[in-house]
């Protein structure tokens, strides 16, 4: 029928077996595997703790395109003041719990950036820069406000125990 030995399928289907996508039943076959609520939560949680190791490497990348950017100017003073920036940022992203999920904007935008210098643009690349750093801003900001708003008064307790 499929035109291949009963080998390679039968490897095939016992790979699907010991990674929990078939079941198998004597005798019968193997069947699509069921899933069932707690499957799908360990499956999400699994794809939380993966997905916020990508967001801490994208907050890197994202820090080094910027700074590479800064570099382009020629002042050491800019970079430096810029990676301070970034590194507290990225402190405090940790620090909230904050996970910015955008996908492929931050790319995409970064991409129009560099066509924009590329094409010597200064407007196009300044309106880019601007609602690039813009909406990053304001998705954290309202995360912030949400977060302070479920749990009030959480930022003068932490800023207690610094002082």
């Amino acid at each position: 029928m499929l035109g291949v030995s009963c080998t390679p399928v039968r490897e095939s289907m016992e790979r699907l077996y010991q990674e929990g996508y078939v079941s198998r039943i004597a005798n019968r076959g193997h069947y699509v595997a069921e899933i069932n609520s707690a499957d799908v939560r360990d499956l999400h949680e699994t794809r939380k703790t993966c997905e916020a190791k990508l967001t801490r490497e994208r907050l890197q990348l994202d820090r080094e395109f910027h700074l590479t950017l800064a570099g382009e100017t020629g002042n050491d003073y800019l970079v430096k003041m810029l990676a301070g920036v970034f590194d507290r940022l990225i402190l405090k992203r940790r620090i909230e719990g904050f996970q910015d999920l955008r996908g492929m904007d931050p790319y995409n935008e970064h991409v129009r950036l560099v066509s924009a210098l590329g094409k010597k643009d200064e407007a196009a690349a300044r309106a880019v820069l601007n609602s690039h750093i813009g909406s990053s801003c304001e998705r954290f900001a309202n995360y912030l406000e949400v977060e302070r708003g479920a749990n009030p008064g959480l930022s003068g307790l932490m800023v207690k125990r610094l002082a």
